[in-house]
């Protein structure tokens, strides 16, 4: 070949891979036999650029017998070419195809290669890519040299989440279980081990471990198949020898040698007998195997348990069943890496794990978790061969139907798999969700298979939206003799027994499905002690002396415990000794050590041990967040982001950050900045939160409030302002920390604008105190005498968004304040009454109810509609005529589609009308009827808007509970749902599915139909922003609970969570109705010192007649003499019984109310049970009260038998009794057990009957 590359004359081509071409040649300047490495491409991609310049700077950093030596790198071309020493050796697979090993040479080669690998581990490199091609052998002299060094690591610990295995870095045939991606385990030296171990098995067997073509099943073998021992492939192999090797190929790090060192002296041994005995005999291996390198193994400590747990619920889930489980714990407890311990387990099933991680400010977002993990799940598919895809395109299809659009919609990376996919007929909004939620669980269907499981883990479950646990239950529960199981991790310290998380939970373990609760601890001192021994071999007494010493220190939490070991070895006293090679450590040292309780003080004197300028930008970096990038480093920190890339590689070598992929080793294709593309980005994290903080408290105030500035505009600035509101908490926790040091009006105003941003955006989120902490920042920034003036409409937005805010955090003076300030500022009437609504919603909350009212009428007068505050009988007929009137021609279901509302000051009055109207309900009846017709007579005239929904279902309960006329009201109630799913109207949801519930639905159907429904309008509450409303709803679920036939204990913890939750949003009426409840099943139990009498540890009448009576609260009155009535009826105590009966008729109202039902069932049953203790007269009267009453009852018989036929026969038969009417009373008796047992009522029908 007459060739000259670059002063080398090239004599023959030695190999060829896809990356590079190997040629032998001769130096022409000095003679020198020289080999040269030129990449294959002739212009290569920046990271094959980047390796190969990796490759040249370890080579030349190494300097041993054992590596093959560099002469130098030359550009070539567009290329690079980098020449080597040639010492006549050629690669050992090359001399494995034509020779077989003796024992003998084998156990010298091994010896030889163990030594090479022990100077690269020496200068803590990662060679990542052990194999025979890699290892070069002199044919006559049997020397050995390690080569290829493109992919090697100087890093500690390295990760990879590369799911093609045709991108994963090594050689596929030879790379460690870690190495594939699928395990929960970074890449540390010991993936080096069992490269070295598949190349002595190919040394001795002449065939490596597992052999396949197909890229999947390969690394499906590594992660989970054992292989043959050489031994039993040939005999002749000894077993000794046998057993190193497979000890090598151990699929966790810490079962194979932790150290080229032990591996060296096992073979030496071997060799050694070889030579005196001409044999070699057992012995127990890794003695001497006890590393120098400090290196705390990743295998999780203290988890048997939990991790048995996972792997149990799987082994169930693969036999075709669905599961759930929940891993509870602190932040930093390590929850996502237990839960990531399943990785094997689900490799060796050939099933998918995928991941979603729900976020704090994306709540507004329905199901952003849950499709990330499929987007993830769609990533791992494309990376299969064709084969498979086609066989997934053919599944998918057929799965989906002509509804793969709907799919595409939401993971537009299916399109990829299924095609393109027709458009899908549009369907109303309710039906819309109808067909996302069954096409979404046909496309999972698809890949829960027992032959391959699906593992969906959702990470931040505290934070999760209504919509998305609806899904997951929806999943969970209907795909029916799957293989799912659903993994969720959440913080303990955020989620009470009545957040939406608990809830769905409860449900799906009552619909039948696995569920498991997994709660983290910190670690004990025997799991400490093992720790220690599995990391520096102590004896055992050191050993357990140490460990006490730790947990005394760190009270066990799992990464204090590292983050104090590392400590004691970076400061000298863990350390290992050479002479002896063993580990030691000064125990008095230890013990003098000042440690606080407080991991963050470790690590920061961790930090400070670091040159400055490691610390430098570590802080500037925990400014930036958990998750920073070189660009923004590098202009605040003013150097060049090739400077500050080498300055946090040091920062990656000390385990202090970690890449976010590989694109930080770019950064040694350029010299200076003005190369790098715009299009590179290099982005780390922090590798614990607690790394973050401590480099963090390095920083004095004012440094901190100069960088976040900084930082905040250079976000600003960068990001355009299409992607702001998305990056806008990003941009705006920076600036707002540094504001103090701005100098400029226009940017207060600026900042001031964005903070309302990002209060509103987390307002959406349903995160209230930190939009409110926004919001407030905003207005800190106005100029109070200018900005109402120069800037009307941003102050108004600014205080209107922190009001309601402030009343839906509770704080309610913060909000009277704002309120004030808006008032007096503002000249414009539409404005105010936006402000008056907010406050009536706030006294309505607070129980204020007369003041809630009071301010709501004159509201209205100022808005033109004059209400009576205490309206006539007289008004109330009138005001239902001509209701009925306006509605005389009108098909109710067309009012559907009515145009919207678009006059202003209509849209005002209805919205103070909707907001008035439980006060109204709770206070005064007659003024309910007046407020709810006036809002029909507002949408009749000027079209539907979403609070027409809510006026539409208060229009069906008057319907229903003053006219009776249950058929009216329930198309009414309809009405309301067709509008609440047209509009998509979530603001109200809340509040209008509980009106239905309550005042309509209730009349016609099975209460265990309502029940769900009822708990999901607390979680819509909640999400949309309405407490008031998702209490009421929380507050009926538990009657209905309690009518339904909830067992008493069970209730009781039931009412419990929504107590608290009532407690922590301030909600005082429906807090006062839950007490209310709770006290009366205390009662029912006798846990109690007055059992006929609402006085216990819940609830106090003696406290809360006065009040109720003192403000008219005439439906709290009416449900307390209810209780009482039904407990002295129920304990035998009638007389008591007819008392609170005859007090409760005061209250009862000129409303059929929900509750009324229940109350006349007791009195009438009261009265009939005293009925032979009284005169001829008072007898007379009784009969005239049950039979008046009894119409009632018997009306409501007709339109819900399920719930009301067995009272009203019941009644009757008591009837019957007291006339001595026998044979008709039996016949009743008899109809009503029947009835009761029909319809499954929570009853103790014994205690009735007697």
């Amino acid at each position: 070949m007459n060739i000259i590359i670059n002063d080398c004359s090239i004599k023959e081509k030695l190999y060829e891979s896809p990356h590079s071409l190997i040629y032998r040649g001769v130096r022409e300047t000095d003679n020198k036999p020289v080999i040269l490495k030129i990449l294959q491409d002739s212009y290569p991609d920046p990271l094959t650029l980047s390796q190969f310049k990796q490759e040249y700077k370890i080579l030349s950093q190494l300097n041993s017998s054992r590596i093959i030596k560099t002469y130098g790198i030359d550009k070539y071309q567009n290329t690079l070419v980098i020449i080597l020493e040639d010492f006549g050796g050629i690669a050992l697979n090359s001399l494995l195809k034509d020779n077989s090993l003796d024992l003998e040479c084998f156990l010298k080669i091994a010896i030889k290669i163990v030594e090479g690998l022990e100077v690269v581990h020496h200068y803590n490199i990662i060679h990542k890519d052990i194999n025979p091609s890699n290892i070069i052998i002199h044919p006559k002299t049997q020397e050995i040299k390690l080569i290829d060094f493109g992919i090697s690591t100087q890093l500690a610990l390295e990760s990879t989440q590369e799911f093609n295995p045709h991108l994963i870095e090594g050689t596929l045939a030879y790379i460690s279980p870690e190495q594939t991606g699928r395990m929960n385990r970074k890449i540390d030296y010991h993936t080096d081990f069992y490269s070295l171990g598949v190349t002595f098995y190919e040394m001795l067997t002449k065939q490596i471990p597992f052999i396949t073509e197909d890229p999947l099943e390969l690394i499906h073998f590594h992660i989970a198949k054992q292989p043959i021992s050489p031994y039993e492939i040939n005999i002749d192999i000894p077993v000794i020898i046998s057993n190193i090797v497979m000890k090598l190929l151990a699929k966790t790090p810490e079962a194979r040698y932790q150290s080229a060192t032990g591996i060296k002296a096992d073979l030496q041994k071997c060799l050694n007998q070889f030579k005196e005995k001409n044999q070699i005999q057992l012995f127990s291996l890794g003695r001497d195997d006890i590393s120098d390198k400090f290196q705390i193994p990743q295998k999780l400590y203290g988890r048997k348990k939990e991790i048995q747990t996972l792997t149990n619920t799987f082994e169930t889930v693969t036999k075709g069943h669905n599961a759930m489980i929940l891993v509870s714990g602190y932040a930093g407890i390590g929850k996502s890496v237990l839960i990531r311990e399943i990785y094997p387990s689900v490799s060796k099933k050939n099933g998918y794990f995928i991941a979603g991680k729900f976020e704090q400010f994306q709540r507004n977002i329905p199901y952003a978790a849950i499709i990330e993990a499929c987007q993830e799940l769609v990533s791992q598919l494309l990376t299969e061969s064709d084969q498979n895809i086609r066989r997934w395109r053919e599944k998918l299809l057929i799965a989906l139907g002509v509804n793969g659009q709907v799919i595409i919609d939401v993971i537009p990376e299916i399109e990829q798999i299924i095609g393109d996919q027709p458009t899908v007929i549009p369907l109303e909004p309710k039906e819309a969700q109808n067909r996302f939620n069954l096409v979404f669980q046909n496309f999972i269907k698809v890949f829960t298979k027992q032959q391959h499981p699906l593992v969906i883990f959702l990470d931040d479950l505290q934070w999760s939206d209504t919509a998305s646990l609806q899904l997951i239950q929806s999943l969970i529960t209907t795909l029916d003799d799957q293989s799912l199981l659903i993994i969720g991790a959440y913080r303990n310290n955020e989620v009470d027994l009545a957040h939406p998380l608990k809830l769905t939970l409860n449900d799906i373990h009552n619909q039948g499905v696995i569920t498991e609760e997994v709660l983290l601890n910190n670690l004990k001192i025997s799991e400490i002690e093992v720790l220690i021994k599995d990391t520096i071999k102590l004896e055992d007494i050191s050993c357990k002396k140490l460990a006490e010493l730790v947990a005394e220190k760190t009270n066990g939490n799992p990464f204090f415990v590292k983050e104090f070991l590392n400590s004691l070895y970076q400061n000298r006293i863990l350390l290992f000794d050479y002479i002896t090679r063993q580990w030691d450590y000064n125990k008095k040292e230890i013990q003098a050590l000042e440690i606080t309780d407080n991991v963050v003080d470790l690590m920061a004197n961790n930090i400070r041990n670091t040159p400055v300028e490691i610390q430098e930008i570590l802080k500037i970096a925990a400014c930036v967040g958990s998750k920073f990038d070189l660009f923004t480093l590098g202009i605040v920190s003013n150097n060049s982001q090739i400077k500050t890339a080498n300055n946090l590689l040091q920062a990656l070598e000390k385990g202090f950050i970690l890449p976010l992929n590989n694109q930080y080793k770019l950064i040694n294709n350029y010299k200076n900045d003005n190369e790098i593309p715009t299009s590179l980005k290099i982005s780390y994290k922090f590798s614990h939160d607690r790394v973050q903080q401590a480099a963090y408290s390095l920083l004095s105030k004012e440094r901190q409030e100069k960088i976040h500035l900084t930082i905040g505009n250079i976000l600003l600035n960068n990001i355009p302002k299409s992607k702001q509101e998305e990056k806008i908490f990003d941009i705006v926790n920076q600036i707002n920390i540094g504001y103090k040091l701005i100098d400029n009006p226009l940017e207060y105003e600026q900042l001031a604008r964005l903070n309302l941003i990002a209060g509103k955006k987390a307002k959406a989120s349903a995160a209230y105190e930190v939009a409110l902490n926004y919001l407030q920042f905003a207005i800190n920034l106005l100029e109070l005498d200018k900005i109402w003036t120069t800037q009307y409409k941003f102050s108004l937005e600014v205080y209107l968004e922190a009001a309601e805010t402030a009343y839906l955090t509770g704080k309610f003076e913060i909000m009277e304040g704002l309120i004030i300030t808006i008032i007096e500022n503002t000249p414009f009437l539409l404005d105010k009454i936006k402000a008056y609504e907010i406050k009536i919603k706030a006294y309505t909350s607070q129980n204020k109810l007369l003041e809630a009212i009071d301010l709501s009428l004159s509201t209205l007068a100022l808005l033109g509609i004059i209400i009576p505050e205490n309206p006539t009988i007289i008004d109330v007929e009138k005001s239902l005529q001509e209701t009925n009137s306006l509605l005389q021609t009108i098909i109710i279901q067309e009012l559907v589609d009515l145009p919207l509302i678009t006059d202003s000051k209509a849209i005002a009055s209805l919205r103070i009308l909707i907001t008035t109207s439980m006060a109204a309900f709770l206070a005064n009846s007659r003024l309910f009827t007046l407020i709810v017709t006036q809002q029909i007579k507002l949408c009749l005239r000027y079209g539907n808007s979403p609070e027409a929904c809510v006026a539409y279902a208060f229009y069906g309960e008057l319907l229903c509970q003053i006219s009776e006329d249950f058929d009216a009201g329930y198309e009414f109630g309809k009405l309301a749902l067709s509008l609440l799913s047209k509009l998509q109207a979530k603001r109200v949801e809340a509040q209008t599915s509980f009106i239905v519930i309550l005042s309509i639905r209730h009349w016609k159907e099975p209460l265990r139909k309502l029940i769900n429904p009822l708990r999901l309008g607390y979680e819509k509450g909640l999400e949309t922003g309405n407490i008031e409303y998702a209490m009421w709803n929380a507050q009926l679920y538990c009657n209905y609970l309690f009518a339904a036939g909830k067992e008493l204990n069970e209730l009781k913890d039931e009412l419990n969570k929504y107590i608290e939750a009532a407690k922590k949003m301030q909600s005082k009426n429906s807090l006062y109705f839950l007490a209310m409840n709770y006290q009366l099943v205390l009662n029912l139990q006798n846990e109690c010192e007055f059992p006929c009498r609402l006085v216990g540890e819940a609830f106090n009448e003696d406290q809360m007649l006065p009040l109720y009576k003192k403000v008219n609260y005439n439906l709290a009155l009416f449900h307390i003499y209810t209780h009482k009535t039904t407990l002295c009826y129920l304990l035998g105590n009638l007389e008591k019984a007819l008392e609170y009966a005859l007090e409760g008729e005061k209250y009862i109202g000129e409303m059929l109310t929900a509750g009324s039902p229940k109350f006349l069932f007791y009195y009438c049953l009261t009265h009939l049970a005293i009925y032979e203790q009284k005169s001829d007269e008072e007898q007379q009267k009784i009969i005239e009260k049950v039979t008046h009453h009894q119409i009632t009852i018997k009306l409501l018989s007709t339109h819900n038998p399920s719930h009301y036929l067995g009272k009203f026969y019941l009644i009757e038969a008591e009837l019957y009794r007291v006339l001595g009417e026998d044979q008709n009373a039996r016949e009743y008796y008899d109809q009503a057990i029947a009835s009761f047992e029909k319809a499954i009522i929570f009853m103790n029908k014994r205690l009735l009957m007697n």
